[in-house]
């Protein structure tokens, strides 16, 4: 889907599951990207450590399951939140995945000392369903930037769109 929305010169994905990638393109048409075999904790904190690459994008949406129930597979403590945000380029954007509002607002990037490095965080929530997705960003967003960039799917201005988000301010 940001191949096909945002159309990235790079874009980099990790999975633990060798079949999670092939799926990715296989069914889900991902094409000239670099995907890695890895576990995302070890590849985010070497990278992180090696200063060597940052990114506009990242996307955090990293489950599995426990018992037949989607759960995060990293915890978005303020360790992991701070690796991410070492990755990310100045005017960049971190959007992550989480299992509840709740989730969202007990995570790391909710701790003052995160807070102190993101001037604009959003959640973003669909009626009916649990989770919540959080944008973070170290520099000024303004809601109507992310609604006009939204592709037509999900662009709270288009009334044909096909999912009825919910785009907050996170205070």
């Amino acid at each position: 889907m940001l191949q096909h929305f945002v159309a990235p010169d790079q874009i980099v994905g990790v999975d633990i599951d060798r079949h999670h990638l092939s799926i990715a393109q296989k069914f889900f048409g991902v094409r000239e990207a670099n995907l890695i075999c890895a576990d995302a904790r070890q590849f985010v904190a070497e990278l992180a450590a090696s200063n060597s690459e940052s990114f506009d994008l990242i996307v955090d949406d990293l489950f599995g399951h426990c018992d037949g129930v989607a759960e995060r597979a990293i915890t978005a403590d303020l360790r992991w939140s701070r690796q991410l945000l070492k990755l990310l380029a100045p005017d960049g954007l971190v959007v992550s995945n989480f299992g509840s509002r709740q989730e969202l607002l007990e995570s790391g990037w909710r701790a003052p000392a995160m807070r102190a490095h993101m001037v604009s965080a959003y959640s973003a929530d669909l009626p009916g369903y649990e989770n919540s997705i959080g944008i973070f960003s170290r520099g000024p967003l303004c809601r109507s930037v992310l609604a006009d960039g939204a592709p037509a799917q999900i662009n709270p201005s288009n009334p044909s769109r096909r999912l009825d988000a919910r785009l907050r301010k996170l205070r």
